[in-house]
């Protein structure tokens, strides 16, 4: 991938977890590194759907399921632990 496409991906990652702590936001940014052109390409799709007037959180879902095993092999080796608190504070529920 290009490096300002690199970029441009990087800093989108940084502002949509702008409200995590640094640990989870470094921990998404790592991930993002391992596969940019996925998470471009689930980007693209997922705004593709929101101009068509799908809610966001409905065209990430649908998104997100499509790329479900692309997902889980870049998640392949990751901290699980560090995966549920990522997900616990992005649904807003306390880590556990």
């Amino acid at each position: 991938m290009g490096v300002i496409k690199n970029f441009f991906l990087k800093n989108a990652a940084k502002m949509s977890t702008k409200d995590l702590p640094k640990d989870q936001q470094d921990f998404i940014l790592n991930i993002v590194d391992k596969n940019p052109e996925l998470f471009e390409k689930i980007a693209k799709e997922i705004k593709e759907l929101t101009d068509k007037g799908k809610p966001e959180m409905y065209a990430t879902f649908e998104v997100m399921q499509k790329y479900q095993k692309d997902l889980q092999s870049t998640m392949q080796g990751e901290d699980t632990e560090k995966l549920k608190q990522v997900a616990n504070s992005v649904m807003g529920e306390d880590s556990k």
